[in-house]
């Protein structure tokens, strides 16, 4: 491949902290799960003695793990911003009950002082 032009979007985008960087095929096979949230990564890959596809039902099994893991978190997430909604929600009730209390409570001490006047 003919090297790009210094500079240029397809040298930065080809190049890896100034080196050029070529991907040519190995002969080995591995598949790789980037979870961004949690900044892990799982890989199955071949090996000295395995192959890729021997261990296709455990990197499926991974893969389950991995999205029951995804959706028991969302789920949490999901009930943590239900509750906090829901205590938001009787904080604002209590207040407002608070407040018609207290404009009782004038209202009665006007009604009593002019009573006593």
């Amino acid at each position: 491949m003919a090297a790009a032009p210094v500079g240029s979007l397809v040298d930065r985008v080809l190049s890896y902290g100034g080196k050029f960087v070529s991907y040519e095929p190995a002969g080995r096979l591995s598949v790789e799960v980037w979870n961004v949230g949690r900044l892990r990564t799982k890989r199955w890959k071949d090996g000295k003695t395995t192959q890729l596809e021997e261990v296709v039902p455990k990197a499926l099994a991974g893969f389950i793990r991995i999205a029951l893991t995804a959706r028991a978190a969302q789920e949490l997430r999901i009930a943590q911003e239900r509750e906090h909604q829901r205590i938001v929600e009787e904080r604002e009730r209590l207040q407002a009950a608070i407040k018609a209390e207290q404009t009782k409570v004038r209202a009665l001490r006007h009604l009593a002082a002019d009573w006593a006047r």
